[in-house]
Protein backbone atom coordinates (compact mmCIF):
# COMPACT_ATOMS: atom_id res chain seq x y z
CA UNK A 1 0.00 0.00 0.00
CA UNK A 2 0.98 3.39 -0.41
CA UNK A 3 2.47 5.73 1.69
CA UNK A 4 -0.76 8.12 0.20
CA UNK A 5 -3.05 5.60 0.75
CA UNK A 6 -1.76 4.97 4.47
CA UNK A 7 -1.97 8.67 5.41
CA UNK A 8 -5.48 8.45 3.99
CA UNK A 9 -6.68 5.56 6.04
CA UNK A 10 -5.07 6.85 9.20
CA UNK A 11 -6.89 10.09 9.12
CA UNK A 12 -10.64 8.07 8.26
CA UNK A 13 -9.88 6.11 11.40
CA UNK A 14 -8.65 8.71 13.80
CA UNK A 15 -11.99 10.82 12.76
CA UNK A 16 -14.15 7.96 14.38
CA UNK A 17 -12.58 9.05 17.46
CA UNK A 18 -13.02 12.77 17.25
CA UNK A 19 -14.09 13.97 20.38
CA UNK A 20 -16.71 16.31 20.85
CA UNK A 21 -15.03 19.76 21.44
CA UNK A 22 -15.03 23.05 19.88
CA UNK A 23 -13.33 22.72 16.76
CA UNK A 24 -15.21 25.19 14.38
CA UNK A 25 -16.04 29.21 15.27
CA UNK A 26 -18.00 30.89 12.62
CA UNK A 27 -16.69 34.83 13.50
CA UNK A 28 -18.98 37.49 11.47
CA UNK A 29 -15.86 39.82 11.55
CA UNK A 30 -18.17 42.86 10.29
CA UNK A 31 -21.45 43.99 10.13
CA UNK A 32 -20.74 46.47 7.00
CA UNK A 33 -21.18 45.02 3.69
CA UNK A 34 -21.26 46.84 -0.17
CA UNK A 35 -23.69 44.54 -1.78
CA UNK A 36 -27.27 44.12 -0.56
CA UNK A 37 -28.03 40.72 -1.56
CA UNK A 38 -31.59 39.71 -1.92
CA UNK A 39 -30.80 36.22 -0.44
CA UNK A 40 -29.05 37.49 2.63
CA UNK A 41 -30.26 35.90 5.74
CA UNK A 42 -28.22 38.44 8.06
CA UNK A 43 -29.63 41.53 6.31
CA UNK A 44 -30.86 43.05 9.14
CA UNK A 45 -27.92 43.12 11.23
CA UNK A 46 -25.88 44.71 8.25
CA UNK A 47 -23.84 48.19 8.06
CA UNK A 48 -24.46 48.30 11.97
CA UNK A 49 -22.30 50.36 14.45
CA UNK A 50 -20.74 48.32 17.62
CA UNK A 51 -18.58 45.48 15.83
CA UNK A 52 -15.74 43.94 18.07
CA UNK A 53 -12.85 45.99 17.91
CA UNK A 54 -9.85 45.08 17.28
CA UNK A 55 -8.04 44.69 21.12
CA UNK A 56 -11.64 42.90 21.92
CA UNK A 57 -10.63 39.76 19.06
CA UNK A 58 -7.58 39.79 21.04
CA UNK A 59 -8.68 39.53 24.03
CA UNK A 60 -11.29 36.84 22.71
CA UNK A 61 -8.27 34.58 20.76
CA UNK A 62 -6.27 34.54 24.27
CA UNK A 63 -9.17 33.41 25.96
CA UNK A 64 -10.15 30.33 23.54
CA UNK A 65 -8.76 27.16 23.42
CA UNK A 66 -7.53 25.53 20.61
CA UNK A 67 -9.78 24.52 17.45
CA UNK A 68 -8.93 23.95 13.45
CA UNK A 69 -11.66 25.08 11.35
CA UNK A 70 -12.12 29.15 11.50
CA UNK A 71 -15.02 30.28 9.11
CA UNK A 72 -15.39 34.00 8.37
CA UNK A 73 -18.30 35.82 7.52
CA UNK A 74 -20.02 39.38 7.28
CA UNK A 75 -21.15 41.43 6.26
CA UNK A 76 -18.57 41.49 3.36
CA UNK A 77 -15.51 40.12 5.00
CA UNK A 78 -12.71 42.02 3.17
CA UNK A 79 -14.21 45.61 4.50
CA UNK A 80 -12.49 44.45 8.00
CA UNK A 81 -9.02 46.31 8.62
CA UNK A 82 -7.84 43.84 10.41
CA UNK A 83 -8.59 40.67 8.15
CA UNK A 84 -5.34 39.60 7.51
CA UNK A 85 -4.16 39.72 11.23
CA UNK A 86 -7.23 38.48 12.50
CA UNK A 87 -6.53 34.79 10.68
CA UNK A 88 -2.83 35.31 11.25
CA UNK A 89 -3.97 36.20 15.15
CA UNK A 90 -6.15 32.98 15.25
CA UNK A 91 -3.88 30.44 13.32
CA UNK A 92 -0.66 31.32 15.76
CA UNK A 93 -2.91 31.89 19.10
CA UNK A 94 -5.34 28.89 18.36
CA UNK A 95 -3.71 26.37 16.27
CA UNK A 96 -6.47 26.95 13.31
CA UNK A 97 -5.54 24.97 10.81
CA UNK A 98 -8.04 25.88 8.07
CA UNK A 99 -10.03 28.75 7.02
CA UNK A 100 -13.29 29.56 5.12
CA UNK A 101 -13.06 32.89 3.55
CA UNK A 102 -16.12 34.32 1.47
CA UNK A 103 -16.39 37.34 -0.66
CA UNK A 104 -19.26 38.92 -2.97
CA UNK A 105 -16.19 39.82 -5.45
CA UNK A 106 -16.30 43.43 -5.73
CA UNK A 107 -12.98 44.22 -4.23
CA UNK A 108 -10.59 42.30 -6.86
CA UNK A 109 -7.11 44.04 -6.32
CA UNK A 110 -7.64 44.27 -2.24
CA UNK A 111 -8.98 40.89 -2.69
CA UNK A 112 -5.48 39.58 -4.36
CA UNK A 113 -3.66 41.88 -1.88
CA UNK A 114 -4.66 40.23 0.88
CA UNK A 115 -5.00 36.46 -0.22
CA UNK A 116 -1.28 36.72 -0.83
CA UNK A 117 -0.62 37.96 2.08
CA UNK A 118 -2.79 35.45 4.50
CA UNK A 119 -0.59 32.88 2.62
CA UNK A 120 2.85 34.36 3.09
CA UNK A 121 2.11 34.92 6.91
CA UNK A 122 0.66 31.50 7.65
CA UNK A 123 2.71 28.53 6.04
CA UNK A 124 1.12 25.45 6.59
CA UNK A 125 -2.55 27.17 6.81
CA UNK A 126 -5.29 25.92 4.08
CA UNK A 127 -6.97 28.78 3.20
CA UNK A 128 -10.79 28.39 0.74
CA UNK A 129 -11.67 31.61 -0.87
CA UNK A 130 -15.19 30.88 -2.20
CA UNK A 131 -16.05 33.53 -4.51
CA UNK A 132 -20.11 34.44 -4.46
CA UNK A 133 -21.85 33.41 -7.79
CA UNK A 134 -25.19 33.54 -7.96
CA UNK A 135 -26.20 33.98 -11.79
CA UNK A 136 -24.47 35.45 -15.06
CA UNK A 137 -24.12 38.68 -15.86
CA UNK A 138 -27.74 40.95 -15.15
CA UNK A 139 -29.05 37.96 -13.04
CA UNK A 140 -25.65 38.24 -10.66
CA UNK A 141 -26.15 42.03 -10.63
CA UNK A 142 -30.13 41.59 -9.70
CA UNK A 143 -29.55 38.73 -7.45
CA UNK A 144 -26.41 41.06 -5.27
CA UNK A 145 -28.45 44.02 -6.13
CA UNK A 146 -24.95 45.94 -7.44
CA UNK A 147 -24.58 46.82 -10.84
CA UNK A 148 -21.38 45.45 -12.29
CA UNK A 149 -21.05 42.84 -9.93
CA UNK A 150 -20.89 40.33 -12.15
CA UNK A 151 -17.84 41.70 -14.07
CA UNK A 152 -16.38 42.72 -10.82
CA UNK A 153 -16.31 38.98 -9.71
CA UNK A 154 -14.94 37.79 -12.90
CA UNK A 155 -12.69 40.49 -12.65
CA UNK A 156 -11.73 39.18 -8.83
CA UNK A 157 -11.03 35.16 -9.86
CA UNK A 158 -9.01 36.52 -12.46
CA UNK A 159 -7.02 38.77 -9.73
CA UNK A 160 -6.17 35.92 -7.35
CA UNK A 161 -5.09 33.60 -10.06
CA UNK A 162 -1.38 34.46 -9.62
CA UNK A 163 -1.70 33.46 -6.00
CA UNK A 164 -4.03 30.19 -6.55
CA UNK A 165 -0.49 29.23 -8.39
CA UNK A 166 2.21 30.13 -6.43
CA UNK A 167 0.44 28.81 -2.89
CA UNK A 168 -0.29 24.94 -2.74
CA UNK A 169 -2.76 25.65 0.56
CA UNK A 170 -4.77 28.01 -1.34
CA UNK A 171 -7.88 26.81 -3.03
CA UNK A 172 -10.08 28.92 -4.99
CA UNK A 173 -14.23 28.10 -5.03
CA UNK A 174 -17.23 29.41 -6.02
CA UNK A 175 -20.12 29.19 -4.45
CA UNK A 176 -24.21 29.80 -5.46
CA UNK A 177 -26.71 30.12 -3.41
CA UNK A 178 -29.88 28.17 -5.25
CA UNK A 179 -32.78 30.14 -5.27
CA UNK A 180 -36.28 30.45 -7.18
CA UNK A 181 -34.70 32.92 -10.01
CA UNK A 182 -31.54 31.20 -10.81
CA UNK A 183 -32.94 27.26 -10.05
CA UNK A 184 -33.44 26.95 -13.56
CA UNK A 185 -29.97 28.25 -14.33
CA UNK A 186 -28.08 26.69 -12.00
CA UNK A 187 -26.53 24.09 -14.76
CA UNK A 188 -25.61 26.83 -17.44
CA UNK A 189 -23.77 28.75 -14.52
CA UNK A 190 -21.91 25.43 -13.36
CA UNK A 191 -21.00 24.98 -17.23
CA UNK A 192 -19.72 28.31 -17.30
CA UNK A 193 -17.37 28.63 -14.80
CA UNK A 194 -15.78 25.34 -15.77
CA UNK A 195 -15.71 26.98 -19.23
CA UNK A 196 -14.54 30.79 -18.38
CA UNK A 197 -13.04 30.12 -15.16
CA UNK A 198 -9.93 28.74 -13.02
CA UNK A 199 -11.37 27.57 -9.95
CA UNK A 200 -10.53 24.18 -7.51
CA UNK A 201 -14.50 23.56 -6.57
CA UNK A 202 -18.10 25.04 -7.02
CA UNK A 203 -20.20 24.54 -4.01
CA UNK A 204 -24.32 25.39 -4.08
CA UNK A 205 -26.09 25.74 -1.15
CA UNK A 206 -30.11 26.24 -0.62
CA UNK A 207 -31.04 29.62 0.43
CA UNK A 208 -31.95 29.73 4.27
CA UNK A 209 -32.85 31.83 7.06
CA UNK A 210 -34.92 35.03 6.75
CA UNK A 211 -34.14 35.68 3.13
CA UNK A 212 -33.99 40.24 2.49
CA UNK A 213 -36.67 38.89 -0.19
CA UNK A 214 -38.98 35.73 0.86
CA UNK A 215 -39.97 34.87 -2.76
CA UNK A 216 -36.31 33.57 -3.51
CA UNK A 217 -37.32 30.72 -1.18
CA UNK A 218 -40.35 29.75 -3.66
CA UNK A 219 -37.88 27.15 -5.03
CA UNK A 220 -39.45 24.44 -6.82
CA UNK A 221 -38.87 21.58 -4.32
CA UNK A 222 -40.03 18.80 -6.38
CA UNK A 223 -37.52 19.16 -8.40
CA UNK A 224 -34.55 19.86 -6.44
CA UNK A 225 -33.48 16.64 -6.60
CA UNK A 226 -33.07 16.14 -10.16
CA UNK A 227 -30.61 18.85 -10.13
CA UNK A 228 -28.71 17.64 -7.03
CA UNK A 229 -28.06 14.61 -9.45
CA UNK A 230 -26.96 16.74 -12.39
CA UNK A 231 -24.72 18.50 -9.90
CA UNK A 232 -22.74 14.95 -9.14
CA UNK A 233 -20.94 15.96 -12.57
CA UNK A 234 -20.04 19.02 -11.54
CA UNK A 235 -18.49 17.87 -8.08
CA UNK A 236 -17.03 14.32 -10.46
CA UNK A 237 -15.19 17.73 -12.08
CA UNK A 238 -13.71 18.99 -9.41
CA UNK A 239 -13.11 16.07 -7.60
CA UNK A 240 -10.20 15.37 -9.99
CA UNK A 241 -8.51 18.49 -9.86
CA UNK A 242 -8.72 18.48 -5.84
CA UNK A 243 -7.13 15.03 -5.76
CA UNK A 244 -4.67 14.67 -9.03
CA UNK A 245 -1.88 14.58 -6.36
CA UNK A 246 -3.34 11.47 -4.91
CA UNK A 247 -2.85 8.27 -6.68
CA UNK A 248 -3.99 4.46 -6.22
CA UNK A 249 -6.41 3.48 -3.32
CA UNK A 250 -6.23 6.62 -1.40
CA UNK A 251 -7.27 8.46 -4.40
CA UNK A 252 -10.68 6.68 -4.96
CA UNK A 253 -11.25 6.74 -0.74
CA UNK A 254 -10.98 10.27 -1.13
CA UNK A 255 -13.17 10.60 -3.72
CA UNK A 256 -15.53 8.64 -2.44
CA UNK A 257 -15.65 10.68 0.60
CA UNK A 258 -15.97 13.90 -1.02
CA UNK A 259 -18.79 12.54 -3.66
CA UNK A 260 -20.79 10.73 -0.55
CA UNK A 261 -20.09 13.39 2.13
CA UNK A 262 -21.13 16.66 -0.92
CA UNK A 263 -24.22 13.73 -1.52
CA UNK A 264 -25.41 13.20 1.99
CA UNK A 265 -25.13 16.79 2.34
CA UNK A 266 -28.03 16.96 -0.16
CA UNK A 267 -30.15 14.18 1.07
CA UNK A 268 -30.51 16.05 4.23
CA UNK A 269 -31.61 19.26 2.58
CA UNK A 270 -33.62 17.43 0.23
CA UNK A 271 -35.81 15.78 3.74
CA UNK A 272 -35.78 19.10 5.58
CA UNK A 273 -36.65 21.91 2.31
CA UNK A 274 -40.17 21.36 3.67
CA UNK A 275 -40.00 20.63 6.99
CA UNK A 276 -38.23 19.26 10.52
CA UNK A 277 -36.97 15.75 9.51
CA UNK A 278 -34.13 13.90 11.61
CA UNK A 279 -30.80 14.06 10.71
CA UNK A 280 -28.99 10.53 10.54
CA UNK A 281 -26.67 12.05 13.44
CA UNK A 282 -26.94 14.04 16.65
CA UNK A 283 -26.61 18.25 15.44
CA UNK A 284 -23.67 18.95 17.25
CA UNK A 285 -24.19 23.17 17.34
CA UNK A 286 -23.19 25.14 20.52
CA UNK A 287 -20.56 21.88 21.12
CA UNK A 288 -18.49 21.52 18.75
CA UNK A 289 -19.23 24.39 16.71
CA UNK A 290 -19.96 28.27 17.42
CA UNK A 291 -21.26 31.62 15.73
CA UNK A 292 -19.73 35.11 17.36
CA UNK A 293 -21.40 37.92 15.56
CA UNK A 294 -19.47 41.35 14.83
CA UNK A 295 -21.29 42.90 17.81
CA UNK A 296 -20.18 39.80 20.20
CA UNK A 297 -23.35 37.94 20.16
CA UNK A 298 -22.63 34.42 20.38
CA UNK A 299 -25.32 31.80 18.96
CA UNK A 300 -24.71 28.10 18.70
CA UNK A 301 -26.18 28.33 15.06
CA UNK A 302 -26.81 31.41 12.66
CA UNK A 303 -30.62 30.14 12.55
CA UNK A 304 -31.06 30.23 16.39
CA UNK A 305 -31.64 32.85 18.88
CA UNK A 306 -28.55 34.69 20.70
CA UNK A 307 -27.74 33.11 23.73
CA UNK A 308 -25.29 35.90 25.48
CA UNK A 309 -23.02 38.67 24.16
CA UNK A 310 -18.81 38.17 25.06
CA UNK A 311 -18.55 41.69 25.99
CA UNK A 312 -20.88 40.74 29.23
CA UNK A 313 -18.06 38.27 29.72
CA UNK A 314 -15.31 40.80 29.33
CA UNK A 315 -14.82 38.89 25.94
CA UNK A 316 -13.26 36.33 28.08
CA UNK A 317 -14.47 33.15 26.15
CA UNK A 318 -14.14 30.20 28.59
CA UNK A 319 -16.57 32.21 30.94
CA UNK A 320 -18.92 31.91 28.27
CA UNK A 321 -18.57 28.15 27.52
CA UNK A 322 -18.76 27.43 30.72
CA UNK A 323 -21.95 29.62 31.55
CA UNK A 324 -25.29 27.77 32.22
CA UNK A 325 -27.18 29.76 29.22
CA UNK A 326 -24.68 27.25 26.62
CA UNK A 327 -25.85 24.31 28.90
CA UNK A 328 -28.81 25.02 28.37
CA UNK A 329 -28.83 25.48 25.19
CA UNK A 330 -27.62 21.88 24.23
CA UNK A 331 -30.62 20.76 26.13
CA UNK A 332 -33.00 22.85 23.99
CA UNK A 333 -31.20 22.29 20.55
CA UNK A 334 -32.56 18.59 21.31
CA UNK A 335 -35.62 19.46 22.28
CA UNK A 336 -36.56 21.55 20.09
CA UNK A 337 -35.54 18.98 17.05
CA UNK A 338 -34.82 22.00 14.98
CA UNK A 339 -33.68 19.81 11.72
CA UNK A 340 -32.67 22.24 8.85
CA UNK A 341 -30.78 22.34 5.61
CA UNK A 342 -27.82 24.72 6.62
CA UNK A 343 -24.59 22.67 5.26
CA UNK A 344 -22.13 24.00 7.67
CA UNK A 345 -23.90 22.75 10.62
CA UNK A 346 -24.68 19.66 9.22
CA UNK A 347 -21.26 18.96 7.76
CA UNK A 348 -19.62 19.73 11.02
CA UNK A 349 -21.93 17.63 13.06
CA UNK A 350 -21.35 14.44 10.92
CA UNK A 351 -17.80 14.60 11.32
CA UNK A 352 -18.64 13.57 14.53
CA UNK A 353 -20.26 10.67 13.65
CA UNK A 354 -18.72 7.14 13.34
CA UNK A 355 -22.09 5.80 12.30
CA UNK A 356 -22.48 8.14 9.41
CA UNK A 357 -18.58 8.17 8.66
CA UNK A 358 -18.56 4.35 8.32
CA UNK A 359 -21.66 3.31 6.76
CA UNK A 360 -24.08 6.84 5.79
CA UNK A 361 -20.99 8.36 3.63
CA UNK A 362 -20.30 5.37 1.37
CA UNK A 363 -23.81 4.20 1.56
CA UNK A 364 -24.91 7.52 0.14
CA UNK A 365 -22.23 7.88 -2.47
CA UNK A 366 -23.61 4.64 -4.22
CA UNK A 367 -26.86 5.42 -4.06
CA UNK A 368 -25.76 8.92 -5.80
CA UNK A 369 -23.84 6.92 -8.44
CA UNK A 370 -26.67 4.24 -9.05
CA UNK A 371 -30.14 5.65 -8.65
CA UNK A 372 -32.31 6.02 -11.41
CA UNK A 373 -34.24 10.11 -11.81
CA UNK A 374 -37.33 7.77 -11.07
CA UNK A 375 -36.90 7.41 -7.54
CA UNK A 376 -35.11 11.13 -7.47
CA UNK A 377 -38.32 12.75 -5.79
CA UNK A 378 -37.74 11.52 -2.59
CA UNK A 379 -33.57 12.01 -2.45
CA UNK A 380 -31.40 9.19 -3.62
CA UNK A 381 -33.39 5.42 -2.55
CA UNK A 382 -32.25 3.37 -5.19
CA UNK A 383 -30.07 1.53 -2.66
CA UNK A 384 -32.09 -0.01 0.14
CA UNK A 385 -31.20 2.45 3.30
CA UNK A 386 -30.11 -0.04 6.55
CA UNK A 387 -29.79 2.96 8.94
CA UNK A 388 -32.90 3.08 10.64
CA UNK A 389 -34.21 6.11 12.69
CA UNK A 390 -31.49 9.14 13.11
CA UNK A 391 -29.77 9.51 16.40
CA UNK A 392 -30.59 12.30 18.44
Amino acid sequence: MATSDKSDLVKIYHSLGRKKRLGTVILFVTSACNAKCRTCFYWQELNQPGDLTWDEIRRLSLGMPAFTDFWLSGGEPMLRRELTDIIHLFHTQNGVRWVNLPTNGLLPARTAEWISRICEENPGLQLDLNVATDGLHAMQDSLRAVPGNFTKTLETLEAVQPCRRKFPQLRVNVNTVICAENFDHVMAIAEFVKANCAVDGHYFNIIRGNAQDPTLKQIPTQRLATLYRDLQAVYDYYADQVFRRRTGLGRKIAQVYYHGTLALHNKIQLENISSPHPWPMPCTAGETSIVIDSNGDVRSCELRSRLANLRDYGCDFEKFWQAQARAEELEAIGRDQCWCTHVCFIHDSLRHSPKVLLYDIPLTYLESKFSSPSTQGHGFQAVPSLAGPAAR
